[in-house]
């Protein structure tokens, strides 16, 4: 419980696909809340999950998951990209990859009219293309995986549909 305490507010999990952030929040010794946060927005459900603090278990499954989030973030990075209806083209930042590291990228639209093209870029000078894929309009999705053939800085790119169309809602993200 100490350990709980000391954070007050912990970031406990994120879905890359729906944006969720789960945060448990410690009001005091005896009430746990779970928070839900959704495309940085509160949403406000404030649930209490330990309303007994002689409920152990709970805390120390708790604890438990607190303990291995750190870990699991410590073995891969993730760079997220959002594309807005009035936009054609979205670039991601830089992200620094070795060569032969292991590289995941996925789009997930979100009520698209068009469809999605996006990929992997190596920038050197000049963008060389590594890998893409096209998630289809609507809420369709699309995701690949390869072994990066440079060091240096990568970036994550999406284009709406044809030429300059727009019209297209969703996201992505590149994990190395």
């Amino acid at each position: 419980m100490v350990v709980l305490q000391a954070a007050k507010l912990i970031n406990l999990a994120f879905d890359k696909r729906s944006h969720n952030i789960l945060y448990i929040k410690v009001e005091d010794s005896v009430n746990i809340i779970l928070d839900l946060v959704y495309k940085g927005k509160w949403r406000g459900y404030g649930e209490k999950i330990v309303k007994n603090p002689k409920n152990h278990f709970v805390l120390m499954t708790l604890a438990l998951m607190l303990a291995i989030v750190p870990v699991q973030a410590a073995f891969a990075a993730e760079e997220y990209l959002y594309m807005l209806p009035n936009e054609h083209s979205v670039t991601g930042d830089f992200v620094w990859i070795s060569k032969g590291d292991s590289v995941y990228y996925e789009w997930l639209n979100d009520g698209s009219i068009h469809g999605v093209g996006f990929g992997v870029y190596y920038f050197d000078g000049s963008s060389k293309l590594i890998s893409n894929k096209t998630a289809g309009s609507g809420n369709g999705g699309a995701w690949a995986s390869f072994t990066a053939p440079y060091t240096g800085n990568y970036f994550l790119k999406a284009n709406c549909g044809g030429a300059g169309q727009t019209g297209c809602v969703g996201s992505g993200f590149i994990r190395y």
